[in-house]
Formats: C-alpha cells, structure tokens, sequence
C-alpha cells in the first residue's frame, strides 16, 4: 500500500539531499530538509509545529513541496494561485435508544438515523450551493454495535467537508450541523449530537511571483522538452497540511509553491488515454496504486532540486 506515494516522496527527498550536499560548494543559503509527517491525516504538520519547529529551525524565506498524482509519470504540474481545497473532517454520534433486534417498536435506532443524516447532506451539494461550486461531503467511517440482533444506543460516523472557497465552506459547514441537528430532533434523539472538528485544513494558493520563478527554472532547464514535461497544474479539491507550514504562529505567512509529479507507467497511462479509460488507472489511496519507480524518482528529483536553486545563491 503506498497510499500517497509516500514512499516516492521521501525517496525523492533524500536523492535531493545527497544531490545538493554533493554540490554544496556551487551554492550558498540555507537549505532545511523537511520530511512532513501523518500527511494523510492532516496531522503532521501542526504535531511538528507545535513541537517546536520554528525554534529549532531558521524562518524559512521560501517553502516548497512535492506531491505524486496517477497522471503520466515525467510530468511535473504547477501553477499559481489556488491549487488545493479547504478541508473540514467532522467526527458526529448521533445518540438513540437501544432494544433488541426484535423489538425496534422500543427503540429510537440510531443506525437509520445516521444512515438518513448521511444521505440527507447530499442534498447540499445538489440543493443549496451553487453547481458552479466544487463540494465534496464524504461519509468515510460508520460504527455501531458489533451484533446483528442489537439495536444501539448510539452511532459514530465521520465525515469529509471538502470545499474550494472560503464562503462556500462556511455555508457547507453551517448546512451539515443544521441537518445532522434537525434529523436528530425529528427522529426523537434523547440526547442531541456531537459534532467535533477533527481536522480543518486551508486551501493552498501559490505565491504568483515564486511559482513564476521557478516555472521559468523548469522551462530553462527542459528546454524543447519543457512543453511536454511542464503542465499547468488543474485545480483541485484534495488537501494538504503542508500549508501550515507557510504560517507560522505569529509570524508573517511564508510564499510558498506547491507542485505535483505523475507517477503512471507512460505507456501504461498513454494506453489508457487512447481507449478512454483513464478513470481505470489506480487512484492515490487505492490498494493498487504503485509508482512506476523510472521516470517518476528522476523527475521528482530534478523538480525538487531545481526548486531549490531557484531560490538559493549560485556561485
């Protein structure tokens, strides 16, 4: 299970680094090294931050990051502005009242009050935000009890509130408690819901004068290639906490560029493309999904480290 390509990251990251240590005297500046921790979960970042990383570490005047994606490994996607949606995961129990399996008629089932609350919040995407809008509410856990013949007394299901504007996620995120609130009154819930925030993450916008920067680096060094190897990266409505990373309390926000390399087999991807059947290729979190090692490890390499001397002094 490679999940994001992790594995690829930090592969690429410690060729990185032996490829600028090795070059160390053409370049002078401070260059720190950062593997990002529990990525997946939105974690990582504020753990190492509120750990203490900006006293151990010199304020950076540039942050830059690399991620995998399942289009053609070689590629390297970039743009500036916005690039990456916010993210608001929510941890809801929703409280009924047990009985036997057999007896529903004394019991409030929060099983079907969850499982009405979950399909109900759909109707937000299709009924109370504009289509033009990308909104994703996404149920990725669901847990009662273990046993058939048992009615609980309670449901836990998590959601995923993914949005691509700030005002849209203030409407979703205020349309997803009115609905878990409601349906729960109307089901006769003795107890009202909890609804924590596990997890809320910023969009991610490139800086427009760094990323140029560095694109025209790109472009430079690929040369009759560059139209071929560099894309624009097309906006999407994943997330990731690395932007934490650009704000650090109390201090100034950090420009910053955040980039994606494909992964997939060129000809593996190629085939795909002609017969329409991209959709097929394994998606990031899939259990299938492996990077092609070659070209993928060479090109992140590459990207990463010409990000960097696009920003530290040459010699």
């Amino acid at each position: 299970m490679h999940a994001c390509a992790h594995d690829m990251h930090m592969t690429c990251l410690l060729g990185v680094a032996a490829l600028l240590c090795d070059a160390r005297k053409s370049w002078s500046g401070t260059l720190i090294v950062l593997f990002q921790p529990n990525e997946e979960r939105l974690l990582g970042a504020k753990a190492i931050i509120d750990d203490g990383l900006f006293q151990k570490i010199p304020l950076p005047s540039v942050c830059l990051a690399q991620h995998c994606v399942p289009t053609k490994s070689g590629m390297i996607a970039v743009k500036p502005g916005r690039v990456l949606g916010y993210l608001d995961s929510l941890k809801v129990r929703v409280y009924g009242r047990g009985a036997h399996g057999a007896m529903p008629q004394l019991a409030i089932d929060p099983v079907v009050l969850a499982a009405s609350i979950i399909a109900r919040l759909q109707t937000i995407v299709s009924r109370e935000i504009d289509p033009k809008e990308p909104v994703v509410i996404g149920c990725g856990t669901f847990h009662a009890r273990t046993d058939a013949s048992i009615i609980p007394d309670h449901a836990d299901f998590q959601l995923d509130v993914r949005t691509f504007s700030q005002n849209t996620q203030r409407l979703v995120k205020a349309a997803v408690e009115r609905i878990i609130r409601k349906e729960c009154d109307v089901a006769g819930s003795p107890t009202a819901p909890r609804i924590v925030t596990m997890v809320s993450s910023p969009a991610i916008d490139n800086d427009a004068v760094a990323t140029s920067q560095f694109t025209r680096v790109l472009e430079w060094y690929y040369g009759s290639r560059a139209s071929e190897v560099v894309q624009e990266m097309p906006p999407d409505i994943v997330a990731d906490d690395f932007i934490l990373l650009a704000l650090p309390p109390g201090r100034k926000p950090i420009p910053y560029v955040y980039w994606n390399i494909g992964v997939t087999d060129p000809e593996t991807w190629e085939r795909a493309y002609r017969e329409g059947e991209l959709r097929d290729l394994p998606p990031t979190h899939s259990a299938i999904y492996a990077p092609a090692i070659e070209p993928t490890l060479g090109t992140g390499i590459e990207a990463m480290a010409l990000s960097a001397l696009t920003f530290l002094q040459l010699l």
